[in-house]
């Protein structure tokens, strides 16, 4: 079985691309629930702030019972869950000054995913949203569209987001995790054999991306690569 990626939105970006899967344009994806919950609206709700305590809360809960509910509720869309993928937690970050208390927030204009949950959650925090595709961040940073944004820390420090908006803040507000799914339409062409092979290795792609994200973690609680401030 070989399986040809196609990175970098090569196909779209994530709506697009689940579009496309709906119709069997496209066989495989990987798609953050922010993305999937415009379609799956049930989804929405692994997206609010503060839920879990940590990364571990997160995965009890994701591994058992309800994250097999969640699972299932992609069930009638076109189609298919096979594992969770881990985002990590998603930080503030801007080029104005630290955030180390609720009344630093006021006034910033902080970019957002095009989702109407996350702008009310700035909103809540005394922020003005501005949503912008994720490959227009770092310009926006750089002529001051926006004062900040929010995010992991792999995709601050390597997209270079760390030149325009130094002080990041480890706040962990919220984690929205990642689900590896098959269109419905190439599911139903695979044999038996075919979809066990499939399950076992988006399970195993799973453990080893979980696995890179806890060295990640580590690097980063050491303080290696910080900016100025936090």
């Amino acid at each position: 079985m070989k399986i040809r990626v196609n990175a970098g939105a090569v196909l779209g970006d994530e709506m697009t691309v689940i579009e496309q899967m709906q119709f069997g344009g496209v066989d495989f994806a990987r798609v953050s629930m922010v993305t999937l919950a415009e379609s799956i609206p049930k989804l929405n709700v692994l997206q609010m702030p503060y839920l879990y305590t940590d990364a571990d809360h997160m995965w009890r809960v994701l591994e058992g019972e309800i994250g097999d509910d969640f699972i299932a509720s992609v069930e009638g869309s076109g189609l298919v869950a096979l594992s969770w993928y881990d985002a990590g937690a998603r930080n503030f970050y801007n080029s104005v000054r630290p955030i180390e208390r609720l009344e630093d927030m006021k006034g910033m204009r902080i970019r957002v995913q095009e989702s109407s949950l996350m702008e009310d959650v700035i909103r809540a925090l005394g922020a003005t949203p501005v949503p912008i595709a994720f490959e227009d961040v770092y310009r926006a940073l750089q002529i001051h569209q926006v004062d900040g944004a929010e995010n992991n820390w792999p995709s601050y420090e390597s997209t270079g987001h760390d030149e325009v908006a130094r002080y990041y803040t480890v706040d962990e507000h919220t984690r929205i995790p990642e689900m590896q799914i098959v269109s419905e339409l190439t599911w139903n062409k695979l044999s038996s054999e075919y979809r066990e092979i499939i399950r076992e290795c988006a399970r195993e792609s799973a453990e080893y991306e979980r696995a890179s994200g806890r060295r990640g973690r580590r690097f980063l609680r050491r303080g290696c690569g910080r900016p100025a401030a936090l």
